[in-house]
């Protein structure tokens, strides 16, 4: 296939980019004379001259500096084939000359290797600028990945080290200060009264406010709790009950106190200076008959 000359390499380059969905393209063609012609195609369309009905082909096709229409030159004008003339086939705009509209001009054909080179000079720079666009996109992209990972890292280092301080003031300084606390308020063994205990548990005094066994407020009903208290301890501790009390490092203490003739027990712990009632459960009697 033909090589094509630069001047028809700068008219397509030109076309292309003015209309780039068009599909330009040039055809070499050998005529019966044995010489190169040349057809303008446009979408596989040829973009042609007519001379009386018939279609023509071009020794040349220019891009004319001047006008910045592009001509198919049909002849030269002299023998160094520096100028020629022939029809417009592209306007300045784009648009195409067709029929009996078509006008013919005269174009210099020496500046085309120069235009040429300056037009691929001019796609080296876009293309150029186009890669380091693309480049600082990606070094930006790149970049704000870098600057993600560091803020995980840091938030994570920076948590890590906040749960290491929590941890270690609750180990270092909240455990032993609520140890000595525990330590300077256990109640002594024999501040525990189980007579006075075991009545302030019946009057309901461990009760809370909305339970219904809860005595009311008035005074009626807060001494008639007291004295029904009172005699049920008296019948109960009548017939004996045991106390046993347990320290634990001298952090508090456990009071269990058994009734038997409420096949009960009740627990306290002693604790912040209060005995402080915890539950009753019923005696599983596991004593054999005496006969």
């Amino acid at each position: 296939m033909a090589k094509l000359s630069p001047h028809c390499q700068l008219v397509l380059n030109h076309l292309s980019k003015l209309k780039p969905n068009d599909g330009w393209s040039i055809e070499p063609y050998i005529s019966a004379k044995g010489e190169l012609l040349m057809t303008l195609n446009r979408g596989n369309v040829p973009v042609c001259g007519y001379v009386n009905g018939e279609q023509l082909r071009f020794k040349e096709l220019i891009l004319d500096s001047s006008s910045g229409c592009v001509v198919g030159v049909t002849s030269y004008i002299r023998d160094s084939k520096k100028y020629g003339k022939g029809p417009v086939l592209v306007e300045k705009d784009g648009s195409m000359t067709g029929g009996q509209q078509q006008r013919e001009l005269r174009v210099t054909l020496s500046d085309a290797k120069v235009s040429l080179k300056e037009f691929q000079a001019e796609r080296a720079n876009n293309v150029e600028r186009a890669s380091r666009i693309s480049t600082s996109t990606q070094n930006k992209s790149n970049n704000m990945d870098q600057e993600l990972v560091y803020k995980i890292v840091f938030l994570s280092m920076l948590a890590y080290s906040l749960l290491r301080l929590v941890t270690s003031f609750i180990y270092f300084v909240v455990i032993p200060g609520f140890i000595c606390y525990l330590l300077q308020t256990c109640p002594v063994v024999d501040s525990f009264e189980p007579k006075v205990e075991m009545k302030r548990v019946l009057r309901g005094d461990n009760l809370p406010e909305n339970h219904p066994n809860k005595p009311s407020s008035s005074f009626l009903s807060q001494t008639f709790a007291r004295v029904k208290a009172s005699v049920s301890t008296e019948i109960a501790t009548s017939l004996g009950y045991e106390v046993s009390l347990q320290t634990f490092y001298g952090l508090f203490i456990i009071a269990n106190v058994r009734v038997q003739s409420m096949n009960s027990d009740l627990y306290w712990i002693g604790a912040l200076d209060k005995w402080t009632f915890v539950y009753q459960r019923d005696l599983t009697s596991t004593t054999p008959a005496q006969t």
